[in-house]
């Protein structure tokens, strides 16, 4: 709001912008802010799982492969130690991961 007597606006220190591109800038900052938390959270719940997996002692196991070994890699039902050094929090073989997102992609 201006104030009439300065000619400045009065809200000079409000966190939003007074500027029409401005506030959609703002908007988008807030946005990806909001985007990069939600996927830090998601990345921590991963890490929480692995490790009630290493509690449990199944760490390592191919969650697909536990019960019924499906063979689609040399280590079933283990996941490779290669694939555990790449992505930590991993519940599933290659071969497995790589079925399921062919199927995602199908839908």
């Amino acid at each position: 709001m201006m104030d009439p007597t300065t000619g400045e606006y009065i809200n000079e220190n409000s966190p939003y912008s007074l500027h029409m591109a401005e506030q959609g800038t703002d908007a988008m900052e807030r946005e990806k802010t909001f985007l990069y938390a939600q996927r830090e959270g998601k990345f921590l719940g991963y890490l929480d799982e692995a490790l009630k997996r290493i509690d449990a002692g199944t760490y390592g196991l191919c969650i697909e492969c536990i019960d019924e070994p499906q063979n689609l890699c040399d280590t079933c039902p283990l996941i490779p130690r290669e694939r555990l050094l790449a992505v930590p929090h991993s519940q599933h073989c290659l071969p497995v991961k790589l079925k399921q997102e062919k199927k995602k992609k199908t839908y």
